[in-house]
């Protein structure tokens, strides 16, 4: 089956199951607590440092370059990523946006930092399930072929190759996906509080890790992740739409928004 096909059809389903569970809980008829707007404010508050994480980490595997250019770098991949399924544009978009003598290595570094950012989602979210040895020695080897494994850029795209990252890149680089991870996952811990809901780590680890494991159609996962959301927490009554809007609030604000300003740069490029 085309990918993008399924894609777009586990959206679909994602979306129609969202909907069902608001109507069979009956949201519009529960009284929903006011707005705890101080959280919303701390939502907002570390948008900035969620992304300005990802551009020092973008900076940091791209040595040299300036804060102004990788800043730019970064939110046009958002813009590609928004638009693309499973937000696979996101390493074009960046790429493009590079110089073209800078673009296998640009390549190689979203190759890294992807990477580093995947196995501290599926690192969290197997802590949050818990799992025993041989969830550890998988983590293990997924780890040492991490540190090892330096990805090459085919010559066929017509870049010249680029050096192989080193251990220490991929430690540094591991350790500011961390950061952004705790980072992202406290805003999703506000968003829920500033809708009167009191959701641990865990829950939000789980969430991430089935966001990240569901494949998705294009408008930053819109569906999936509120999906997720209720699968995960099994909330009743006014929490259901509750628990909806918490999770459309983090995708706002950390999805779409930086997408619009990322529109705008690509825009300003042309």
């Amino acid at each position: 089956m085309n990918r993008r096909l399924l894609s777009i059809g586990i959206s679909l389903l994602a979306l129609g199951w969202v909907a069902w569970e608001v109507w069979r809980h009956e949201v519009w008829a529960v009284e929903w607590p006011e707005p705890r707007w101080a959280a919303v404010g701390g939502v907002l508050a570390l948008m900035p440092v969620n992304w300005g994480v990802e551009v020092a980490k973008w900076r940091f595997l791209n040595r040299g370059l300036a804060w102004g250019t990788a800043v730019r770098e970064v939110l046009i991949g958002a813009g590609w990523a928004f638009v693309t399924p499973n937000r696979i544009g996101e390493v074009a978009g960046r790429v493009a946006a590079a110089p073209a003598d800078r673009r296998a290595s640009a390549a190689r570094a979203f190759a890294t930092s992807g990477a580093a950012q995947l196995f501290v989602t599926v690192a969290a979210g197997g802590v949050a399930l818990e799992g025993r040895w041989g969830w550890a020695a998988g983590l293990a080897a997924a780890l040492g072929a991490f540190l090892l494994w330096s990805p090459r850029v085919p010559k066929r795209f017509g870049w010249a190759d680029a050096e192989p990252m080193s251990v220490g890149a991929r430690l540094g680089t591991l350790g500011l996906s961390a950061a952004r991870y705790a980072v992202f996952s406290g805003q999703f811990v506000l968003a829920f509080a500033a809708m009167g809901l009191a959701v641990p780590w865990r829950s939000v680890a789980l969430i991430f890790l089935g966001n990240t494991a569901v494949p998705s159609a294009a408008l930053g996962e819109l569906g999936v992740r509120e999906a997720v959301t209720l699968a995960v927490l099994r909330p009743e009554g006014g929490a259901v739409g509750a628990a909806v809007v918490a999770a459309f609030l983090i995708w706002g604000v950390n999805l779409a928004v930086p997408a619009a300003v990322g529109a705008v740069l690509q825009g300003k490029a042309k």
